[in-house]
């Protein structure tokens, strides 16, 4: 990718921070390999479909898209 990363981090809660469709956008800026997203469905205001972005990013870029439950890792 552009920068050569393994992972981002992205927020797409939205609201407050970046949401859904600008994640795409940064994605599309980034190009990792993976992408596991950040700041949403804690409370209304930044509720989101995880799985419908996990099919946008799919559909969209070529990064792995991966949706972690609460207390869930993922190791790099």
């Amino acid at each position: 990718g552009r920068h050569d990363l393994d992972l981002a981090i992205l927020c797409v809660g939205d609201n407050f921070t970046m949401g859904p469709d600008d994640s795409l956008i940064a994605l599309d800026f980034l190009k990792p390999k993976a992408v596991i997203p950040c700041h949403y469905n804690t409370w209304p205001p930044i509720s989101i479909d995880a799985d419908a972005w996990k099919a946008g990013v799919s559909a969209e870029t070529t990064a792995e898209p991966i949706v972690l439950q609460p207390e869930e890792s993922y190791t790099l």
